[in-house]
């Protein structure tokens, strides 16, 4: 299917059996959210790993190298405003809804060493929210530079061990700020996120 949005259109490459059909549904509403929040990026397509193949086949796609499904929950294209966004067909069959609203959940001192180990619980994509909001901040990181501000450069260099390279520090910081209510170090990356993006909006 396609969904329309900003003028844009936007592919849609789902299962279509009725067990996913839920899942689907918090998939394009996630969707809508993102890209009506981030006018910037443009999504071309959104699905899993088979269909969106098909779809490239069928039109004329080049497929995204240099990615292991095996190893992967999601994956995507991004080239500057552009990008798709693939799900792995294992992750897509497994993956549960988590049906909390944003901000929702309080951030325990206690219950992690430090604030970057409660950021670092996002980084399996346990849900599909948490697995969305990761991958559509590749593509806003990709269509913002947000990997390019000194001050973020700074903060990831602090850290760098934790994280696999700055694009994951700034998805993962992303996504922990999301769904935690005070987790300060991921709400301190965010404040900066959101002061670049409304600079370049």
């Amino acid at each position: 299917m396609d969904l329309v949005r900003n003028e844009k259109v936007i592919h849609i490459a789902l299962p279509d059996e009725e067990k996913y059909e839920r899942k689907n549904q918090k998939v394009i509403d996630e969707v809508r959210y993102y890209v009506d929040k981030y006018p910037r990026v443009e999504l071309l397509s959104i699905g899993t790993e088979k269909k969106v193949s098909e779809w490239n086949q069928e039109y004329g796609v080049p497929e995204a190298d240099g990615f292991d499904p095996q190893n992967s929950n999601g994956w995507g294209n991004y080239d500057g405003c552009k990008a798709s966004i693939v799900i792995s067909d294992e992750k897509y069959k497994n993956i549960c809804i988590w049906g909390v609203k944003r901000g929702s959940l309080l951030y325990k001192t206690g219950r992690y060493t430090n604030d970057v180990q409660g950021i670092k619980r996002f980084r399996n994509g346990l849900y599909i929210e948490t697995l969305l909001a990761h991958e559509f901040m590749h593509a806003i990181d990709s269509a913002y530079q947000i990997y390019e501000n000194s001050w973020i450069i700074d903060e990831y260099e602090k850290h760098a061990h934790e994280f696999e390279d700055i694009h994951e520090f700034i998805a993962e910081c992303y996504t922990a700020s999301e769904f935690i209510e005070g987790n300060k170090y991921a709400d301190k990356i965010r404040v900066m996120i959101d002061e670049i993006i409304e600079n370049n909006n």
